[in-house]
């Protein structure tokens, strides 16, 4: 189901207040059943959405078991409210409704929009790029495979990348990187692997405090399929960093949100296209602010989704994987999940300097 988003909410009067209510419900109800079913909802917010609108689109994008996508426009906003009302009632508002739910204030940092765009034609390129990596014809197991022309046994350490060659060979390097310490950007790597002549589609990218993980929709072998990453060097991090917390984002480590985040791509991708990880994971951050925060519930919720994918896995260790990593991408979860490591790559249950891993 394809909805564009405009809609100011439900109107109120006499001659219709229960009866109208009533179908709002019925269309929440719909939504439930439709998306528990296996159905995808994609929406477009290009305009103002308002009070039921919003929920609307949250049952149909926003929780952990959909598979739609919510495109944003710098037009559109989501509010419960509208800022006239708010001041009115005597609510805390904003100098407008984009302040109270537009993308690049809320609905993006808090990962309840998933992408942006510039205006509504953007928005449908979006869209359609989605379905290039996401859509299943009717019978058919996974999406269709794409015609490409990067050779499947291309050596991946040297790749062209804005007109020059850019090299990934010094992170795998036993000289360059003994160990597998050194900090790299994971970006570089999932490009350096995936099919250079189709471009990945990124998700949640303005999600704040969940920089550490990286979903993107890509093709590898002309296959469509859902990559994770994660982060493998320190970020900083935005805004105001409490004192029981850590003050960066640590190196190849999951913080609630980005456990948020990666659950959500797992599931969204169930049924739908392979799961491909590649990892530089040292588990979980444990910290006074992380546990406050909901930690172990999104970290479990990593757990279910792997139990609950539909469809292959593969799990490929590229540096190193120890920690509570080990329990929620472990291979007994599931039984398509095929579990690889690159030579010079180690794991453990805990930190340290463990031998070299034998996945």
């Amino acid at each position: 189901l394809e909805w564009v988003a405009l809609s100011a909410g439900a109107k109120i009067a006499m001659d219709s207040g229960t009866e109208n209510m009533d179908w709002i419900a019925l269309t929440l109800r719909r939504l439930i059943e439709f998306t528990q079913g296996g159905g995808e909802v994609n929406i477009l917010v290009p305009g103002i959405n308002v009070g039921a609108q919003p929920y609307w689109n949250a049952e149909a994008t926003m929780l952990m078991h959909t598979r739609g996508i919510l495109v944003m426009t710098p037009d559109g906003a989501m509010v419960l409210t509208g800022k006239q009302a708010l001041d009115y009632s005597g609510g805390v508002s904003a100098e407008d409704n984009w302040g109270i739910g537009g993308y690049e204030r809320i609905m993006g940092p808090n990962g309840q929009a998933q992408y942006f765009a510039r205006d509504l034609g953007e928005a449908c390129r979006i869209l359609m790029a989605h379905y290039e990596h996401a859509y299943v014809a009717p019978g058919e197991r996974f999406p269709r495979p794409a015609a490409s022309s990067d050779p499947r046994d291309r050596d991946v350490r040297p790749f062209p990348h804005g007109g020059e060659f850019v090299t990934v060979g010094e992170i795998f390097s036993d000289a360059a990187n003994p160990g597998r310490k050194r900090p790299f950007d994971i970006r570089r790597v999932m490009r350096a692997v995936t099919d250079q002549d189709h471009e990945p589609l990124e998700r949640w990218f303005a999600m704040r405090d969940a920089e550490t993980g990286v979903v993107w929709d890509a093709h590898l072998g002309g296959q469509p399929v859902c990559l994770l990453g994660f982060e493998s060097r320190p970020l900083p991090r935005l805004g105001w960093v409490p004192a029981y917390g850590p003050d960066q984002w640590t190196s190849g480590t999951l913080f609630p949100q980005a456990s948020r985040k990666i659950a959500r791509a797992i599931n969204a991708a169930s049924g739908s296209r392979p799961l491909v990880v590649v990892a530089n994971l040292s588990g979980f951050d444990g910290s006074p602010e992380s546990m406050r925060n909901r930690q172990l519930e999104y970290g479990a919720e990593i757990g279910r989704a792997v139990v609950n994918f539909k469809g292959p896995i593969v799990f490929t260790v590229i540096s190193r994987y120890h920690g509570g990593a080990f329990v929620v991408f472990s291979r007994t979860l599931n039984d398509n999940m095929e579990v690889a490591a690159l030579e010079g790559t180690y794991a453990s249950v805990i930190g340290g300097a463990p031998a070299a891993a034998v996945v």
